[in-house]
Order: C-alpha cells, then structure tokens, then sequence
C-alpha cells in the first residue's frame, strides 16, 4: 500500500482522519480496519487519534456521511415517489461505487449518519405521501437500499458476471 504518512499529529482534523481512512479502505479488508493501522498510517499512535475522534464508531460515521452527501435527493421534491426513489437508489449506488471496499463496514456498524438519517425521513415522508401503509414504508426503503448495496460489486465490474462457457447453456450464452 502506497500512502503518504502525515508528519505530524497538530496537522490531524476529522476531515485528514476520515480521507485516511478512506484510503486504508481501499487497501484493507473492511474487517481489517483498525485504529492501530489508521494511527500508523497517519504517523501517529493510536492514543493520538483519540485526542481527534472519539471512537472507532465515530469514524466509521464520518466515513457513512462524507460517502452519502454525495446522495441526491433531490427528486423527492419534484417528482413521484416511484420516480423519486429510483432516482435515489442509482444516486446511492454510483455514490458507493466510488467507495465499494466500505460497504461492507457500513452494513455492520449503526446508522447514526445524521446526513444519512435525513434521507431516510424524506423517503419515509414521500412514500407516506404516495398512500403506502405507514406499516410498510421502512421495509421498502430498506429493501431498496439492500438491493443497490448488494448490486454495486456487479455495477463495478466491466463484464458480465455470468459467463457459461460451450454449449451447455445456450440461452444464457
């Protein structure tokens, strides 16, 4: 992994520790991500990053809000929910395709994203809105958003993710 090493620890701010953090994500297993490699890869001890951010959760938050406020969602101003939604679920997944190696870590860690929090509301108001049930309406956000989650790795990849070779399966070929 190639990265730049921060010299010093009066330099650090949550913006330098979350685009670190970004960065060691692109390079580390999410399950990997550790204050210890963050710490080293800043220069600093991990102690130090304590004297910055509070917790490893709060990071993991700061990396969830600084991906999501690159969400539009915008259309639930302007257009039908059903069209509102849409236009959302591909914002949200070209905004994680920009960040795929965090996905994992976000689906693992509580949503206490501010920025994030506020999307949610706005969904729930349109679909209210739209006549679904109030019964209803976070279990079909949240099955949208499992979806585009789980669909950015075969949104990323450049072939098709079904390849069937010879003969054997001809109307999939």
């Amino acid at each position: 992994m190639q990265t730049q090493t921060r010299k010093t620890r009066a330099h650090l701010t949550v913006d330098v520790i979350v685009d670190a953090s970004l960065e060691l994500l692109r390079h580390e297993h999410p399950g990997e991500f550790t204050l210890t490699k963050l710490a080293k890869m800043l220069g600093v001890s991990t102690p130090s990053l304590y004297s910055h951010v509070p917790s490893k959760q709060f990071i993991v938050e700061q990396v969830r809000s600084r991906i999501v406020t690159n969400i539009d969602v915008s259309g639930f101003d302007r257009l039908p929910w059903d069209e509102a939604l849409e236009a959302w679920a591909t914002s949200y997944a070209e905004a994680f395709a920009r960040h795929p190696q965090t996905i994992a870590l976000m689906m693992t860690a509580p949503v206490h994203s501010v920025e994030l929090l506020a999307q949610y509301e706005r969904i729930v108001q349109a679909l209210l809105d739209g006549g679904w049930p109030r019964s209803e309406v976070v279990a079909v956000f949240w099955a949208i958003e499992s979806f585009v989650l789980g669909s950015v790795p075969d949104f990323l990849l450049s072939e098709e993710t079904v390849q069937p070779e010879g003969d054997r399966f001809p109307l999939l070929t």
